[in-house]
């Protein structure tokens, strides 16, 4: 059996609904996604702190992925840190200079606080207070202050995450416009079937296929956050020994852990001084990307 490449990718920004997405896309029959996401095999420039099942690092295992893929399906794959790397774009062209990519944005402001509480579900945040999680990005970005259970550096580089003119256009230089596909994540929100379709319009497969529209992804707390941690980073000994086992069982473990140590939880939202001050740091940014799409994104920052 050939070898099957990713046709497409799902790029980011975190917390767009990019799992959602992904999810929506999967019941497609002309689509095939694997079981995991999130698996980071571009990016050299990301800061990984885990080895073990959360990420891939070989061809050969990223490969293996879409083995299961039919003929006659699309192959695609989900990771939203490939955004905001400095290099994903140009690694992923070597790869596969016919690549189609999916990008999808959301208010950066919102996304930065709904950032900052997944991963505290996820133990990669232990800064429960998010205006002290912001103050620490200099830090962290020297390599201080790091949390104990940390699986990757640069999503607690909250304002990096959200730099999204130049990570945009990083995209359009390396495939140009017609093969980058920007969702903004008030469309899926608003009208989640055409926002569907329209990516299945420039995928190029049947537009009339419906899947369920269920939220993926909510917010949620964990039960316990010593599990938790133990879950996205094991012990040295203990990673040797999931490491051994067959196929993606240790990830599928620990994901079944995950779902049994989390309860769904209402975050409120974001108000007050630091949101205006978010606005008026991030609306350069948002203005200039809003110049690049086309489109007038100026009600994000209307705070």
């Amino acid at each position: 059996m050939a070898v099957r490449k990713p046709d497409f990718l799902i790029v980011g920004a975190p917390r767009s609904a990019t799992t959602s997405m992904q999810i929506y896309l999967r019941q497609h029959p002309q689509v095939f996604f694997p079981r995991r996401k999130e698996v980071h095999y571009f990016g050299s420039d990301l800061t990984r702190f885990s080895r073990g099942f959360w990420f891939v690092e070989s061809e050969a295992e990223y490969l293996d992925l879409f083995r299961q893929a039919r003929p006659e399906q699309l192959v695609g794959e989900a990771s939203a840190m490939y955004l905001q790397s400095t290099r994903a774009a140009e690694e992923i062209a070597r790869f596969n200079p016919r690549m189609r990519i999916i990008i999808q944005l959301r208010n950066p402001i919102d996304v930065i606080y709904s950032h900052h509480g997944h991963l505290l579900w996820a133990a990669n945040e232990d800064l429960n207070d998010f205006e002290r999680a912001l103050a620490a990005e200099p830090d962290r970005a020297a390599g201080r202050r790091i949390p104990r259970h940390a699986i990757m550096l640069d999503p607690l580089l909250y304002r990096e995450t959200t730099r999204y003119a130049s990570q945009v256009q990083r995209y359009f230089d390396a495939f140009g416009h017609e093969n980058v596909h920007v969702v903004i994540y008030d469309d899926i929100t608003s009208d989640a079937a055409r926002a569907y379709r329209g990516v299945l319009d420039y995928l190029g497969i049947d537009p009339g296929f419906r899947p369920a529209f269920d939220v993926a992804n909510p917010h949620k707390r964990v039960r316990n956050r010593a599990l938790q941690g133990l879950t996205m980073m094991p012990p040295e000994l203990l990673r040797r020994l999931l490491r051994a086992l067959p196929g993606d069982l240790a990830y599928r473990g620990a994901i079944f852990v995950q779902s049994l140590n989390s309860v769904p939880a209402r975050r409120p939202p974001l108000r007050g001084e630091l949101r205006r001050k978010l606005c008026a740091e991030l609306a350069p940014e948002i203005e200039q990307l809003g110049a690049l799409l086309g489109r007038d994104l100026r009600h994000w920052t209307q705070c």
